[in-house]
């Protein structure tokens, strides 16, 4: 059993706040992927930048801030520092430059070929 999607939303929330700034916004798709020992059920939510929530600005000027390009600019590969470690926004043209297993392959092509 599942949560309700608003529930599921506050759980990614509390569990993303120290470690990636962005806030769920709605649920996205659902994926999933077998292994030869494991299978995955995995909802994947929309989010936004938490930047643009804290100082005001629109997701566009917030990420333009930190140097993080919105979706379909083209933009660089951005380093970020959470809690936790270091993650990187990319773009679809960073998608070649990484190594992803075929199911975030799948939710990025769709992503990345979805409108804004």
């Amino acid at each position: 059993m599942s949560l309700p999607d608003e529930a599921a939303m506050d759980r990614l929330a509390d569990a993303l706040r120290d470690d990636i700034p962005v806030s769920p916004l709605e649920h996205y798709m659902n994926a999933e992927h077998t292994f030869s020992h494991i299978h995955w059920n995995m909802r994947v939510f929309r989010c936004t930048l938490r930047w643009a929530e804290d100082t005001g600005l629109t997701t566009a000027e917030s990420a333009a801030a930190y140097e993080v390009r919105p979706k379909g600019t083209g933009g660089a590969v951005q380093d970020a520092t959470g809690a936790n470690g270091t993650f990187r926004w990319i773009d679809k043209e960073d998608m070649e430059l990484y190594a992803f297993p075929n199911v975030f392959l799948r939710i990025l092509n769709r992503y990345f070929s979805s409108p804004s």
